[in-house]
C-alpha cells in the first residue's frame, strides 16, 4: 500500500488528536516528577509540540505550492493546539479524576508554538 504524504499526515494528525483526547480524559498512569516543573508540564509541552508540527505539516501540504501566508499557518496550527488543549481542559473539569488548570492550557499552546515555528521552516522535507 502507497500512502501519499497528504494521507500520512492527515492520519498522524487523527491519531495524535484521539491521544490527547484519551491521555486527557483518562486517570493518569504515570507522571515524571522532576524539581523544575510541575507534573505533567513536561508531558504536556512535549504532546502539543508534536500536535503544532503536525497541524502545520499537515495544512503545508494540503495547500500544496500555495505556501503563502507562513505566518497565518502558524497562527492557525497554535490555535487548533491551544483550542484542543482549552477544551481537554473545560472536559477535565467535569471528569471526577481530572482537574481542569489553566497554566496546563498556557503549556498547551506554548508547546504548540514550539512545534508549529520547526515545521514552518521546512517544505517536503527540504529547507525553505
Amino acid at each position: 500500500m502507497n500512502l501519499s504524504k497528504k494521507t500520512i499526515y492527515v492520519y498522524l494528525l487523527v491519531l495524535e488528536t484521539a491521544a490527547l483526547f484519551w491521555f486527557s480524559l483518562t486517570p493518569p498512569i504515570v507522571m515524571i516528577k522532576t524539581g523544575l516543573f510541575r507534573t505533567g508540564d513536561i508531558e504536556h509541552f512535549i504532546a502539543y509540540s508534536v500536535y503544532g508540527f503536525l497541524w502545520l505539516k499537515s495544512l503545508y501540504i494540503w495547500k500544496g505550492k500555495k505556501f503563502e501566508g507562513k505566518k497565518r499557518l502558524i497562527l492557525f496550527s497554535v490555535l487548533m493546539g491551544s483550542a484542543i488543549g482549552g477544551l481537554l481542559e473545560v472536559m477535565q473539569y467535569f471528569v471526577p479524576y481530572r482537574t481542569a488548570d489553566m497554566l496546563d492550557w498556557a503549556v498547551d499552546a506554548i508547546g504548540s508554538l514550539a512545534g508549529a515555528l520547526p515545521a514552518s521552516k521546512f517544505k517536503d522535507g527540504s529547507q525553505n
